[in-house]
């Protein structure tokens, strides 16, 4: 049996290779019918192999193996001719109402039209632009972008071996640089000469503190987002500390993305949320009665 599973499984694997035009329509699920469908690729075994047929089966096969279809059509199609030989031949000897390959061919069955179910069912939700936009409308805060300078301050908590020279501030040190520098740009000081004298982020230091422009999708630590969303634009934060230094924050524009940017995510979003429910009342509709879960064990 498993020099039969090995077998089947270089099989799979070869099974993916064909002309160009079939592997450039492809990716991206089942495509459109055209009059191509109908066309001969090759005659195996006296058969008529059509092109719709091998992309329909191409479809089915992960994209890396679509793309090596490309490398060998004449051995692709010799690798597609046996497997439908060894089906047929398996047919004829009845194996396909034999254990275990009665059941396994059922559990396939089960699986694939379970995942059809699955992709129909999400297609028929649907989701109005009234229902995008009175999202956008209420939900306004999680859409605005924020661009920040930054004054970086690391420490290092463990001292310098014998005869090194120390590099970094401790982290005491480097808290109370932080707020000392936060009261001084607060008083009037320059955030950006600070920036020069002090920060150790080189990348934004050459760019006068700029740090970025961030969403509130963004994967930022939590605590820094918090910062970040809450400061208005010229007002600078306290010391953030994070587990290599302190950050001064200092947000320059506060600024809601357009609707037309966010329309398709915030479509998504609502889309998933309305799904989820149907498949939520979907599985507590199901009623399971007097199960003995004990005799499911080995």
């Amino acid at each position: 049996m498993d020099r039969l599973h090995r077998l089947l499984l270089h099989c799979g694997i070869a099974l993916c290779a064909i002309c160009p035009s079939l592997i450039a329509q492809a990716p991206g699920g089942a495509p459109p019918a055209s009059p191509q469908d109908v066309t001969v690729v090759a005659k195996v075994d006296g058969r008529d192999i059509t092109v719709g047929e091998l992309r329909t089966f191409l479809n089915t096969l992960p994209p890396q193996n679509r793309t090596a279809a490309l490398q060998n059509p004449d051995d692709f199609l010799r690798q597609y001719a046996l497997m439908h030989r060894l089906a047929k031949l398996a047919e004829e000897q009845g194996l396909d109402r034999e254990t275990p390959y009665r059941e396994q061919l059922e559990s396939n069955r089960r699986m694939v039209l379970s995942t059809a179910g699955l992709n129909r069912m999400s297609q028929e939700v649907t989701v109005t632009d009234e229902e995008t936009m009175a999202y956008y409308e209420s939900n306004k805060a999680d859409y605005t972008k924020v661009k920040v300078k930054v004054i970086y301050l690391p420490f290092l908590n463990t001292p310098p071996k014998e005869g090194e020279q120390r590099v970094s501030l401790t982290e005491s040190e480097a808290a109370a640089l932080a707020t000392r520098l936060a009261k001084e740009i607060r008083a009037g000081a320059d955030f950006v000469e600070m920036v020069k004298q002090h920060s150790k982020d080189e990348g934004s230091a050459k760019r006068d503190g700029d740090f970025g422009t961030f969403s509130p999708r963004d994967n930022i630590p939590a605590d820094v987002k918090q910062v970040l969303f809450a400061l208005q634009p010229g007002a600078v934060s306290d010391p953030v500390r994070q587990p290599n230094g302190f950050y001064l924050f200092r947000v320059e524009e506060k600024v809601a993305q357009p609707y037309v940017e966010v329309a398709g995510l915030i479509n998504d979003r609502l889309h998933d949320q309305k799904f989820r429910k149907v498949m939520d009342e979907m599985r507590t509709s199901i009623d399971i009665q007097d199960l003995k879960p004990e005799l499911l064990k080995p």
